[in-house]
């Protein structure tokens, strides 16, 4: 897929008859403007509401990239969820989180076509600011999903609680090493709010409970494997006996565990990560990936999806700012049993529409 190709996706062709009276149900244009104001302060773990669409709007969608199998899963929740609502979603990949600019062109591209709502998946927490402004200027509210943005004019944001994948990490990596050793942090990239709140939760967890485990470094690098074979290859040369080793994401595991493995050190070091691509959950089951924290992916593309569209029915006030979906441990007593379809993944054989 090139970088810069556009993903359009209208998914259903369904007529809906506008009247007067059906149009009044949804956000006239003075309350669209500011939809944002409606919503209560607060976070809850329950879905929003689903609710049908008067009319066939169009919802913007812009993700990252599309080669890590989370977004995938979550561009399977987004379509499979406005299929259900009677919605058109356009799917646009900024093709890597180095690509900023890029996003910020989709974003302008998107509101200029237009759409009626945007789910924003941003590539930088600060850089994307300018997307939700334009949005506003345009009337345009706008979802935060899964990766956060600093722009405050939004809807809701809903996503996993990255603090608490680093937490969920750490309880896994401590019973492992018995309360004490020494763990190199590789987070992820500089600048995404996942990377951040993961190192954060994983190092506050260990500092309160696990004094005698000592996080000898952090690291900032790309998710993907790549990058993450070729930082832990340096990290054991110069950390030898290093006990545990905690990555941001399941792109980064996998590079990491290859690492370990080609070292000798499979088994010896504790090594957990986040998200649950079917590679990751196939390390986990040989012994290369100690323990993974799976996102529900899929259900943030589902509850981003039903937010944009009960914004536009006039229905916000029903929601609150802030959504946290499911989490689970996977490890090897329980990677053969666990149903990831739905949650995780998309279901089998699904790839996204070209």
């Amino acid at each position: 897929m090139r970088l810069r190709k556009r993903v359009w996706m209208v998914l259903l062709a369904l007529a809906f008859a506008v009247t007067a009276t059906g149009f009044a149900g949804s956000v006239q244009a003075a309350d669209k403007k500011q939809p944002y104001q409606l919503v209560k302060e607060g976070d809850t773990r329950t879905a929003p509401a689903a609710v049908k669409a008067s009319k066939p709007y169009k919802i913007g969608i812009v993700v990252p990239h599309l080669a890590n199998p989370h977004f995938i899963s979550m561009a399977w929740g987004y379509i499979s969820e406005a299929q259900k609502l009677g919605v058109n979603p356009i799917l646009f990949e900024a093709g890597g989180y180095k690509n900023l600019d890029r996003q910020l062109q989709q974003v302008e591209d998107l509101i200029a076509t237009p759409v009626d709502a945007l789910c924003l998946v941003p590539v930088d927490f600060n850089g994307s600011v300018p997307m939700v402004q334009s949005a506003l200027k345009k009337g345009v509210p706008v979802i935060n999903v899964n990766v956060m943005t600093a722009g405050k004019e939004v809807v809701t944001r809903i996503r996993s609680d990255d603090e608490e994948i680093g937490r969920m990490q750490a309880e896994q990596m401590s019973k492992r090493l018995n309360g004490k050793g020494s763990v190199l942090i590789l987070a992820g990239p500089a600048g995404t709010s996942w990377a951040v709140g993961r190192s954060k939760g994983f190092e506050d967890f260990m500092k309160a409970k696990f004094p005698n485990i000592k996080i000898i470094e952090k690291r900032w690098l790309d998710s993907d494997p790549a990058a993450g074979m070729k930082e832990m290859e340096d990290a054991l040369q110069a950390y030898p006996n290093i006990d545990g080793v905690m990555t941001g994401s399941d792109m980064l595991g996998l590079g990491v565990g290859q690492a370990i493995f080609a070292a000798g050190k499979a088994g010896k070091i504790v090594l957990t990560t986040s998200d649950s691509q079917p590679d990751c959950i196939k390390a986990v089951k040989d012994g290369k990936i100690s323990a993974t924290v799976v996102q529900s992916s899929a259900t943030m593309g589902q509850w981003g999806m039903r937010a944009a569209v009960a914004a536009l029915e006039g229905k916000a006030a029903q929601m609150t700012t802030r959504y946290w979906t499911p989490l689970y441990i996977v490890d090897k007593s329980n990677a053969d049993s666990f149903k990831f379809e739905g949650i995780s993944r998309p279901p089998a054989g699904w790839t996204v529409p070209k």
